[in-house]
């Protein structure tokens, strides 16, 4: 499944860590200023902190299996410029330790 962690419930989360070997795909296009250049609620509002908080209700749910279960999907705003790429790269690095 693909999601974009908007509408991600931790009864949702926890729904779904107890399908067999169900995978999710979540749409996150980078830290806050990036993502939400582009991924915005009708009203403007940017989408990152309610996706943010959709991917640790997963990854709550899903424990262990968060590493093989739960994974990334980032579109890269154009130009992608050397300045995003290391933003994004550093954002991948260092964003989900500890969730």
């Amino acid at each position: 499944m693909t999601t974009n962690l908007t509408l991600m419930t931790a009864e949702i989360a926890e729904y779904l860590s107890t399908v067999p070997n169900f995978g999710v795909v979540c749409s996150i296009d980078g830290p806050k200023e990036i993502h939400d250049c582009r991924r915005v609620f009708k009203n403007g509002e940017g989408t990152y902190d309610k996706a943010i908080n959709g991917l640790k209700h997963l990854i709550n749910a899903y424990g262990e299996k968060s590493n093989s279960l739960i994974s990334l999907s980032m579109v890269t705003p154009r130009p992608a410029n050397d300045v995003v790429m290391k933003k994004n790269s550093k954002f991948l690095q260092f964003s989900f330790v500890g969730t």
